[in-house]
């Protein structure tokens, strides 16, 4: 039996882009915060990325069962609860704002699968220890 492949950050920032890009008061929330708190839209990627972490891991008998990159980003969405800010803002941004927006995630899903093909054909993010 073939061991389906590990959920990768790229995995997950294509589902991102997936989830948020069809709604479009959630990319409006989403576009509010992230140009009011820089990293907004990295954090939650990582939430995301955790979350997958957490459920992962077959040793843990307390472990929840395995989410898929869609249902992890919808849970760090959950979490996060960028709907308040639309409370203040007053009304969704307009279609550039929100183009600009999936346009960012459609960037940021392309770097992360480009650095996972590198990482796969041996080339590092990051320096091996000496």
């Amino acid at each position: 039996m073939i061991e389906p492949r590990p959920l990768t950050r790229a995995d997950i920032a294509i589902a991102m882009v997936e989830v948020i890009a069809d709604d479009y008061l959630l990319a409006s929330a989403i576009t509010v915060n992230e140009a009011w708190t820089s990293g907004y839209v990295a954090n939650l990627l990582t939430h995301a990325e955790v979350l997958v972490a957490q459920s992962a891991n077959p040793d843990d008998p307390m472990a929840p069962e395995p989410l898929t990159a869609s249902e992890a980003v919808r849970r760090a969405l959950d979490a996060a609860n960028p709907w308040p800010v639309l409370l203040y803002y007053a009304h969704p941004v307009n279609d550039d704002a929100r183009h600009a927006l999936v346009a960012l995630l459609r960037a940021q899903a392309q770097f992360h699968s480009t650095a996972a093909m590198l990482e796969r054909r041996g080339l590092r993010r990051h320096p091996l220890p000496d």
